[in-house]
């Protein structure tokens, strides 16, 4: 059973940015298929799939991708809307890690063809996003997947570092510093894919990036199914780098030295690093390492750092969703003058994602070692490492003369387990009795058992994950037969009246038996356009404002989207009977790639504010489309302090809502959507429609419609 060190609390990526989705589907997947992507529109060589993603802002669908082999695969490439570049840099060859990538960039005529995004707007396209947005679909969700990112960049005096994301059941992220980068790649590990088959992935600025149009880019990248990821182990000596062993050493850098890149215990190039410590040295002298340090009896000749203070360095590149482990030794050995309680305790804290601290005293120790386990990195593979003076030490000073980092194994049999809560409460988790981290990699054979636990003045809802249905069991039992990620929901306990909100978008309902609100076709053509005044379907005012954040672009000659329908809608539609238009006209709103030579992208996002963030609502969403016959699902994703995914296909539907239940706001009561179609949709335009949406909970009541200011 390995750990698992994903953010279940994910961070928030901007909104108001380029989007560029990958729909794949592995044929017959073996393991260790690769499929690898440049955005040159070079002939690529055998392998690879360049594929041109820049047009304005009409999306491009490229389909049937090669693997690595060269064999045709029922992968596709969706540029829902696209990027700014493609950007070519006057490149280097690629080596070291990077190598793999190196025919992508040599078949793009010596230069590295980039995607890149920018935070302002420039060329021309004022309505530039500002990042790059991915999903890939088809992959299996019983497996794991290996995500890898490379980017180039020349002329450059600015940090220009990138930040890529993976979310599919589980998350991790990488970042990489693409000046004059010819070795590095971002590499993300063990992502699962969502139930659906179905991840997402970003490129954004990373936070360090001081471009001033925060440029971020993307020379090439790797899908590839994981086989195994095997454990590793990194020596590193302080001082001198020993003069035989049976193990590769890395001699860590000192005083103003750069970061420095570190191989592994086989020999083999690493794309972890670690930044320099003080140029203080301390010898040591003369004891022989047994026991738990004898590994490390090498690495005892040539000196150790000696801290008067507490002193930090970061390791980097490590992967966002394994487990380490940190072992620390050093040994300070015995000098006249001496007293005979001589103390030279040191600590060792080592912060990623998770964070833990071991302590030893290194006087005159010759079996020793501090570990400090089960750290995971934060989302960009870094830790920190912290050396101070431990309690009693009466030397003044901390010591470090060797170290190891190790990583463990990761296997495609396993699957990413996690749990988590929303404000009011906490959750705990056991793997076989035993407690365990909430996140976890677990096989087949083993189950998480999650509790729910309120704070005070709060109850527990129910547990929440993509695309499955609210579970109310608690504890709740999670079989590692599959990937997946639980969040508990909690609210006030206390009784709130519950109210709904109904909105047609676009199109004046016929004879309505309660309140409707029409969301404004126009205005969702209109980015950051705020609407706000919506009551209550009994008729009471409200704080609630739709944001409008990636908007429609079809029709800008006034036409709308409609479909006609004849009868009354049943079922799980029936609460939405009486919001359709004169003459039984669908009036709202559809994404499509292109038709009658207009082209738009191919998705939206709007966000609901105003909600109360401690509360859990209900979102429910109806489309309709008559006489077709292909598949035209929609996917609508609510995502506040949880995610909740629901799919819908409007074909013919008269009886069926998407609802995505118990979706919990962010701190200031936003709840973000993304409205796009879903995997299954095999429309040759992608078409889709999002006709009338309801919201439930507990609803904010005001007696003004207080308009709402956002950005």
């Amino acid at each position: 059973m390995k750990h698992l060190p994903f953010s279940v609390g994910s961070r928030r990526i901007p909104r108001a940015l380029a989007l560029v989705t990958v729909f794949a589907t592995l044929s017959a997947a073996q393991a260790g298929t690769a499929i690898y992507i440049s955005p040159s529109t070079k002939t690529m060589p055998t392998g690879w799939n360049g594929l041109d993603i820049v047009n304005g802002h009409a999306p491009i669908l490229h389909k049937n991708l090669v693997d690595s082999e060269g064999n045709a695969t029922s992968v596709g490439l969706l540029v829902m809307s696209p990027a700014l570049g493609p950007w070519n840099n006057a490149g280097t060859a690629f080596t070291g890690d990077a190598a793999e990538f190196e025919p992508g960039r040599s078949a793009g005529s010596g230069c590295c063809a980039a995607m890149c995004a920018q935070g302002t707007s420039g060329y021309g396209l004022d309505d530039q996003e500002a990042f790059i947005r991915a999903r890939v679909t088809g992959l299996d969700p019983a497996k794991l997947y290996e995500f890898s990112f490379v980017a180039q960049r020349y002329s450059s005096n600015d940090d220009d570092s990138a930040r890529y994301t993976v979310v599919g059941a589980n998350r991790g992220a990488a970042s990489l510093l693409m000046k004059t980068n010819t070795t590095h790649v971002a590499r993300i590990p063990g992502i699962a894919p969502l139930p659906d088959g179905s991840a997402e992935f970003t490129v954004v600025a990373a936070d360090a990036n001081t471009t001033s149009a925060k440029w971020a880019y993307l020379s090439a990248m790797k899908i590839e199914e994981m086989d195994a990821l095997a454990a590793q182990d990194i020596y590193i000596d302080t001082f001198t780098l020993p003069s035989s062993s049976s193990q590769t050493w890395n001699l860590l850098g000192l005083g103003s030295s750069a970061p420095t890149l570190l191989k592994d215990a086989l020999g083999n190039a690493t794309h972890v690093s670690m930044g320099a410590l003080p140029n203080q040295n301390n010898g040591n002298t003369g004891l022989t390492f047994t026991g738990d340090a004898a590994e490390f009896d090498k690495a005892r000749y040539g000196g150790q750092i000696y801290l008067s203070q507490t002193t930090t360095t970061t390791v980097s590149g490590l992967y966002p969703n394994c487990t380490y482990s940190f072992t620390f030794v050093a040994c300070r050995a015995n000098r006249n003058g001496d007293s005979a309680t001589a103390c030279a305790a040191t600590d060792y804290t080592v912060t990623g994602a998770t964070t833990g601290t071991a302590s030893l005293d290194a006087y005159n120790n010759a079996s020793s070692v501090a570990m400090v386990t089960g750290i995971r990195p934060d989302e960009y593979g870094n830790a920190t490492i912290t050396i101070a003076l431990g309690a009693g030490n009466n030397l003044g000073y901390a010591y470090l003369l060797a170290m190891k980092i190790s990583r463990e194994t990761m296997t495609s049999g396993d699957h990413a387990v996690a749990v988590a809560a929303t404000d009011g409460g906490s959750v705990s988790a056991t793997v076989g009795g035993e407690a365990s981290d909430l996140a976890r990699y677990l096989s087949a054979s083993d189950t998480m058992v999650a509790t729910a636990t309120p704070a005070a003045g709060y109850r527990f809802v129910g547990w929440t994950s993509p695309g499955a249905a609210t579970a109310t069991a608690n504890p709740l039992t999670i079989p590692g037969t599959s990937s997946a990620t639980w969040t508990a929901v909690f609210e006030k306990d206390a009784a709130y009246p519950s109210k709904a909100l109904y909105f047609a978008l676009d199109g004046q309902p016929v004879a309505p038996t309660k309140i409707w609100n029409i969301a404004s076709n126009e205005t969702f053509y209109s980015r950051s356009a705020v609407q706000t005044g919506f009551r209550t379907s009994d008729n009471i005012p409200t704080d609630i404002s739709l944001v409008t954040v990636q908007p429609f672009g079809l029709y800008p000659n006034g036409n709308k989207p409609s479909s006609t329908f004849q009868g009354t809608l049943t079922g799980d539609a029936a609460d939405f009977n009486d919001g359709y238009s004169d003459y039984k006209w669908f009036h709202g709103l559809w994404v499509q790639i292109q038709w009658s030579g207009n082209t738009n992208r191919a998705y939206v996002a709007y966000d609901v504010a105003g909600l109360k963030p401690n509360r859990p609502y209900t979102f429910r969403f109806f489309g309709y489309r008559a006489n077709v016959s292909d598949n035209r699902s929609a996917r609508y994703w609510c995502e506040g302090q949880n995610a909740v995914m629901a799919t819908l296909n409007p074909l013919n539907n008269t009886t069926q809502v998407a609802t995505c239940a118990d979706v919990v706001p962010d701190a200031d009561g936003t709840v973000h959507m993304v409205f796009s179609p879903a995997p299954a949709n095999n429309n040759v335009n992608l078409f889709t429609y999002h006709h009338m949406l309801s919201i439930s909970g507990d609803l904010p009541l005001s007696g003004r419609g207080t308009v709402i200011t956002f950005r």
